[in-house]
């Protein structure tokens, strides 16, 4: 199915990939001699970190790549060449005979437009009509309750999880051929992301879906692809993989995964090469544990599903367990709660009718640990994050910061929200809202260090070399600074917006999803700094789908489901 000499000529596959190598404007190699074959039916799934090129090769099939890319190779859709359509052509087989659904559903969507709108947009954009009916048909399929009078709202006004679920109403609009997938769930738990995948794999008679989410695709898909560095590096059937991976990197991978066998999950040393030079030897030579000197000269040859010098010649090799970071017991915290929730109660008004989100919801947190919240999607975990930052009231009941009451049955009991005053920190849940995409990134690095109320403030260089340190933190030491978020993926805005976070050093960060744009070794990385952050005295909140993240990660964790917030 993969590999181009497996190809059986007697019918005219869904698509075919040959030899496909992409090479951006700035010269970066996203994409090196990729090959597969899906069939009428097949489901694969192109697995790897950010920057692996994955979601490079959708764009491609897509034909939506940026002009001035090089594209070599062949992606032939039901035969035709995409690359030699015309903008028109390419138009008219995008959502009709290829679906998309894509990583971010608040980008995708259209803010002034009701989502209802923003899902008949798949039948307007080719001339067709659509009854409202018939979207609250789909919606309701997909798990949205009361879908008729919840499709009359605004996107802003739907949860990740929810709006998720839309773009896969709209995608799925005409029943295509191929359906692309771009990161599906990355906004959904685990029980409806699985539910998600299984329903993709039932609306389009073939699938390819990009994720870093090795364990969740290979319940819904037929086959798995690695990808590292532009390059396949393992294939095979999807429960093989996971259960017998064969390449390091394939390992490394399955060691990032959160496992409740484990206290903390295994950040990936080094990062992925630059793609604008030359790369000799294997890409994967210099994070390698097993690296020896062929790795460093020679690239390995694709042989039986796998691309590895040592497991050609050597067999199948163990990815060593690092064990050196574990949580903190927290038995020495103070007394003194950071934040304090009394009894809240947030309700939701639209025309007239009131629903309750949550009810005398009580809540402390201390510092020097890591509190998990983890939930359902649309069930108000966010607006409960938002509640605690200071950004929304309560309906009822008393936020206190510091033992200092700061609301109180809806009214604001002081002019200062310590918050806004660099008390607390927020991470949001889609970083291309909460970050400024006029200002270079290491403006954003470094805002909360040029607040007014800070003392012992640097030069402009001092603040873009300091960004540059912390860059280096979190895997993205190939940036200058100087890039505005357009130019970055959603993953490394996540990542640009949690260092906004530490680098201002606040009592209290509170984080709404904080990895869910991350691949796992990245999401791994992220998850030991906010441990490392913690054991240092500052009270962390996270919002996630990932319970079993959450349960390696957290000191105490907790599920909101019907209004309600109980002990995990």
């Amino acid at each position: 199915m993969i590999n181009k000499n497996d190809i059986s000529y007697e019918k005219t596959p869904v698509l075919e990939v040959r030899e496909l190598s992409i090479q951006y404007p700035n010269l970066l190699n996203a994409v090196h001699n990729f090959n597969f074959t899906l069939n009428r039916g097949d489901c694969l799934a192109i697995v790897g970190e950010s920057g692996s090129g994955k979601s490079s090769i959708a764009k491609a099939i897509l034909g939506l790549t940026p002009s001035g890319t090089k594209i070599d190779g062949q992606i032939l859709f039901q035969g035709r060449d995409i690359n030699k359509l015309t903008s028109q052509e390419l138009k008219e087989l995008r959502g009709k005979s290829i679906g998309f659904v894509s990583q971010d559903p608040y980008a995708s969507c259209n803010p002034v437009y009701r989502v209802k709108n923003n899902v008949a947009e798949a039948w307007r954009a080719h001339g067709l009509k659509v009854r409202s009916q018939e979207i609250a048909n789909r919606l309701s399929a997909l798990g949205i309750r009361n879908a008729a009078v919840q499709a009359d709202l605004y996107p802003h006004q739907w949860s990740g999880g929810m709006l998720q679920r839309a773009e896969i109403a709209a995608a799925s609009a005409h029943r295509p051929h191929l359906i692309i997938a771009d990161e599906p769930t990355s906004a959904l738990d685990s029980n409806l992301a699985s539910f998600m995948l299984d329903l993709i794999a039932s609306l389009g008679s073939t699938v390819l879906m990009i994720s870093h989410d090795l364990i969740l695709v290979s319940k819904s898909t037929q086959h798995i692809a690695v990808c590292y560095a532009g390059r396949m590096v393992e294939f095979g059937r999807a429960r093989a993989v996971t259960s017998e991976p064969r390449h390091p990197y394939t390992q490394a991978l399955m060691e990032a995964i959160p496992n409740p066998a484990y206290e903390f999950p295994q950040a990936l040393p080094g990062t992925i090469p630059d793609l604008r030079k030359p790369v000799s030897g294997c890409v994967f030579h210099n994070r390698c544990l097993h690296a020896w000197e062929l790795c460093q000269k020679k690239s390995p040859e694709f042989v039986n599903g796998v691309a590895c010098h040592l497991n050609n010649s050597q067999g199948a090799l163990q990815w060593k367990r690092d064990t050196s970071i574990r949580k903190s017991n927290n038995q020495n915290n103070p007394k003194t709660p950071v934040a304090e929730l009394n009894e809240v109660t947030r309700y939701f008004r639209h025309r007239g009718t009131r629903k309750t989100i949550f009810e005398n919801i009580s809540l402390q947190l201390f510092p020097g640990e890591i509190v998990g919240i983890c939930g359902p999607s649309g069930v108000g975990k966010s607006t409960l994050l938002k509640i605690i930052a200071g950004i929304e009231p309560p309906d009822s009941g008393q936020v206190s910061y510091d033992r200092k009451p700061v609301w109180r049955q809806g009214k604001l009991l002081t002019k200062r929200v310590y918050p806004r005053n660099g008390f607390s920190m927020s991470v949001f849940q889609n970083p291309y809202i909460s970050i400024d995409r006029r200002w270079p990134i290491w403006k954003t690095i470094t805002e909360p260090m040029r607040a007014p109320h800070r003392e012992n403030r640097l030069s402009r260089p001092e603040y873009q070399n300091l960004a540059k340190d912390l860059l280096e933190t979190v895997g993205l030491h190939h940036l200058k600074g100087t890039e505005k978020p357009a130019e970055l993926s959603i993953g490394q805005c996540q990542r640009i917006s949690i260092l906004r976070a530490l680098s201002a050093n606040p009592a209290l960060i509170i984080a709404d999803e904080p990895t869910s744009a991350l691949d796992v070794t990245t999401a791994a990385g992220i998850y030991r700094l906010l441990r490392a952050r913690a054991d240092q005295g500052t009270s962390i909140i996270i919002v996630s789908h990932d319970e079993t993240a959450l349960q390696s990660l957290c000191d105490r964790l907790y599920r909101l489901n019907n209004r309600q917030l109980n002990v995990f």
